[in-house]
C-alpha cells in the first residue's frame, strides 16, 4: 500500500468514528428545561380608611365587636376605642357600650364603668344603659351605687322584669333581705299586671308587649298564661307568645310549642 493510499484510508476511519460519535450523542435523551417558577402576584392592598368619619367608625365597631365575641377583648378595645374618635352620633353609645363589655372582661373594672358612665351620659333615657353600669358597679364593688342604677332602670322601664331580679340579687348578696322583699313585691305586681295586659289589652300591639316582658319570668304560672295566649287571634301577638316560651324554656311550655310545630 502507498503512502498516499494510507493516508487515505486512516482519513476515512477517522471520519467514520467521529460521525459515529456524533450519531451517538444526537441519541442522548435530552434533560428537560427546567422552568422559572412564576413569581408571586402582588397583593392588592385594602385601601385605608380614615381617621374620621361614620362609615369609619361603623366598620371599626363591626371589628370590634367580631374581637370580643372571639374573646380578644386586648384587641377590641383599641378598635372600640379608634371607633369612638372617629365620629359623634348614633352609634357613639354602642362604641363605649363594648368597650365597658371588653374591659370588664379583662378585670379592669374601674375603666369599665367610666365607660358604662358614658353611655348612660349619652343616651339617659335608655334603661339597658343604667342596667350595664349597675353590672359595672357591682363588679367594682359598688352595691349601692349598683343598687340605685338599677332603681333608674326600672323606673324608665318598668315592664322590664329582669331590672326587679338583678335588683333582688344585689339585696341579697348585701344580706338586705327587707329590701329584697319589697323588689320581690314589686316584680310579683308588674309580672301580674303583664300577664292581665296580655289576656284582656284592646290593643295587640299592647298584648304583643306583654308577651314580650313576660319571657323574662321563670315560673309555671307565667308560662300557663302564655300558653292560653297561643289562641290569640292577632299572628303579630302569638309570634311574641312563641318567642317569650321558648326564652322560658319550661317543660310547662314545651309540649304546646312541639304540638304547635308539628
Amino acid at each position: 500500500m502507498t503512502l498516499h493510499r494510507l493516508a487515505a484510508a486512516l482519513l476515512v476511519l477517522v471520519w467514520g468514528l467521529t460521525v459515529g460519535c456524533t450519531k451517538d450523542a444526537t441519541k442522548r435523551p435530552k434533560r428537560p428545561l427546567q422552568k422559572r417558577p412564576a413569581k408571586p402576584k402582588p397583593r392588592k392592598r385594602a385601601p385605608e380608611l380614615p381617621r374620621q368619619g361614620a362609615l369609619t367608625q361603623r366598620v371599626l365597631y363591626q371589628q370590634a365587636k367580631g374581637l370580643l365575641k372571639a374573646g380578644r377583648a386586648d384587641k377590641a378595645i383599641a378598635l372600640f376605642r379608634r371607633a369612638i374618635a372617629a365620629q359623634k352620633g348614633k352609634l357613639e353609645a354602642n362604641c363605649y357600650l363594648g368597650l365597658g363589655s371588653a374591659l370588664s372582661d379583662l378585670g379592669r373594672k374601674a375603666e369599665a364603668v367610666e365607660a358604662f358612665r358614658k353611655v348612660v351620659t349619652l343616651r339617659p333615657s335608655d334603661a339597658t344603659a343604667y342596667q350595664m353600669l349597675a353590672i359595672g358597679l357591682r363588679d367594682a364593688g359598688e352595691a349601692e351605687k349598683a343598687a340605685a342604677a338599677l332603681e333608674q332602670a326600672s323606673a324608665l322601664e318598668p315592664d322590664r322584669l329582669s331590672t326587679y331580679q338583678d335588683l333582688m340579687t344585689l339585696h341579697l348578696e348585701a344580706k338586705k333581705t327587707k329590701e329584697a322583699q319589697a323588689v320581690y313585691a314589686r316584680y310579683e305586681a308588674r309580672r301580674k299586671l303583664l300577664l292581665t295586659r296580655l289576656k284582656t289589652a284592646p290593643a295587640a300591639n299592647h298584648r304583643e308587649d306583654a308577651a314580650a316582658a313576660l319571657g323574662q319570668a321563670r315560673d309555671d304560672e307565667t308560662a300557663q298564661g302564655l300558653v292560653l295566649a297561643l289562641s290569640d287571634d292577632n299572628a303579630s301577638v302569638r309570634m311574641a307568645v312563641i318567642r317569650a316560651l321558648g326564652q322560658q324554656g319550661l317543660p310547662v311550655g314545651k309540649a304546646p310549642l312541639e304540638a304547635l310545630l308539628a
